[in-house]
């Protein structure tokens, strides 16, 4: 299955989502469209994976920069600046692909409710919200997450997909940290810099 979803993201970022046939994709992977089609039954399942497997590595590089910091650290902006870091890094990496999944996926109407990463990654996130503030209720605590995990996925893929001439991507980072730190403030969750 990995070969067909690396042989999907070559053969869409060279052919294009729109152009691309799951005859290429079965073609550059070494197996048969028979094969191809007991994974995927067509185009539209490939994109779906290869977006579900986009997120599982952005969840997982999240989640590792949140570990990684010390207790004293999750409580102050460091933690924020140091998953915003890590998710302008690695959504940078390959542009193309993000391009065509944020361009492509909509489209699909493919529901967030359906991603078992988005939704693992929801819960840490409402956990260390919970972790930062102590009172923060449960029900609370998964909305701030949410919208939390939108801004900041629609910020960074802009300051990737479309950064502004002439700003360095430090800045931009930055920018994007006070941005959530902002939400966070005005929701009147603690949160000190």
């Amino acid at each position: 299955m990995d070969a067909i979803l690396e042989a999907s993201t070559r053969v869409f970022e060279s052919r294009g989502y729109l152009r691309a046939t799951t005859n290429e994709v079965a073609e550059l992977a070494g197996v048969s469209v028979g094969s191809l089609y007991q994974y995927f039954p067509d185009k539209a399942a490939l994109l779906t994976a290869l977006h579900e497997r986009h997120i599982e590595t952005v969840a997982s590089a999240m989640l590792e920069a949140m570990c990684a910091q010390s207790a004293t650290d999750r409580r102050s902006g460091s933690t924020l600046a140091a998953v915003v870091r890590s998710c302008v890094r690695l959504h940078g990496e390959n542009r193309r692909l993000q391009r065509l999944l944020h361009e492509q996926l909509p489209q699909l109407a493919y529901p967030r409710s359906e991603s078992d990463a988005t939704t693992r990654l929801a819960r840490a996130v409402t956990v260390w919200l919970q972790t930062v503030n102590t009172t923060l209720a449960d029900d609370r605590a998964m909305l701030v997450s949410s919208t939390l995990l939108t801004m900041g996925e629609s910020l960074v893929h802009a300051a990737v997909l479309s950064p502004p001439a002439g700003v360095a991507q430090a800045s931009l980072e930055e920018d994007i940290t006070r941005a959530l730190q902002g939400y966070l403030h005005a929701q009147g969750v603690v949160y000190t810099t």
